[in-house]
């Protein structure tokens, strides 16, 4: 046997668990930062100064195979930007997940304290974002390794609170010539680890849903109008 095979069968021996990501994936992430983040100040006010924003999306991953995952969210948040001292952002948004016979439908209200002296020059914001999430698993279309393994003759949908954490800064760069801005931002998204039990008379399967850490950074420029 070669390296090549000894090495494919030693990985098949030792790698008994694999994690992933339970959290959408999205395409254009900045304008998903009030989604990811409840604190974040909104995209449309950092390159145009707009003050409000509502948004509708639909994704799909990996196109070309069967039960991929798609993504649907409709958005709105609004800041009040006149103001100094605390300014007030909120928002809201809906959001739809499924892949294959799993996903998830959530509600969320979010709002957020914009600590500023001038918002169009820069601030510190602490967010919030609270709402409901429905699992739910169609259990007549899981494919099953064993025959005697769960058959339920109904899908399975519950109800959870979640909450959602954040903290966003941003600045605007005053010596570049069409006034660049600089932001930085952390998030906790489904604050609130859970476990979903699905039963029949006879067995009994858990899906876990695992607290996730968001962070991002990034830099506006513009080159001249």
């Amino acid at each position: 046997m070669n390296n090549f095979k000894m090495t494919c069968v030693v990985t098949l021996f030792y790698v008994a668990t694999l994690h992933a990501q339970q959290l959408p994936l999205f395409t254009q992430y900045r304008e998903m930062q009030g989604v990811l983040n409840p604190a974040a100040v909104p995209n449309g006010f950092l390159t145009h100064q707009n003050k409000g924003a509502i948004g509708i999306s639909t994704r799909r991953q990996w196109a070309d195979l069967p039960n991929s995952p798609t993504t649907q969210v409709l958005r709105g948040e609004y800041f009040f930007a006149e103001h100094t001292g605390v300014t007030l952002l909120t928002g809201g948004y809906f959001i739809k997940d499924q892949t294959g016979p799993t996903g998830f439908t959530g509600i969320y209200g979010r709002v957020a304290g914009v600590i500023t002296s001038d918002a169009e020059v820069g601030g510190l914001s602490f967010g919030l974002a609270a709402g409901g999430v429905q699992y739910s698993v169609k259990t007549t279309e899981l494919k099953l390794r064993d025959a005697n393994d769960l058959r339920a003759s109904q899908d399975y949908q519950q109800w959870y609170p979640d909450i959602s954490l954040g903290a966003f800064w941003y600045q605007r760069l005053g010596q570049f010539e069409a006034e660049d801005y600089v932001y930085a931002g952390v998030s906790v998204p489904q604050m609130m680890s859970l476990a979903l039990d699905v039963k029949d008379l006879n067995h009994t399967f858990q899906l876990e849903r695992t607290r996730h850490y968001y962070g991002s950074v990034g830099w506006y420029h513009f080159f001249g109008n």
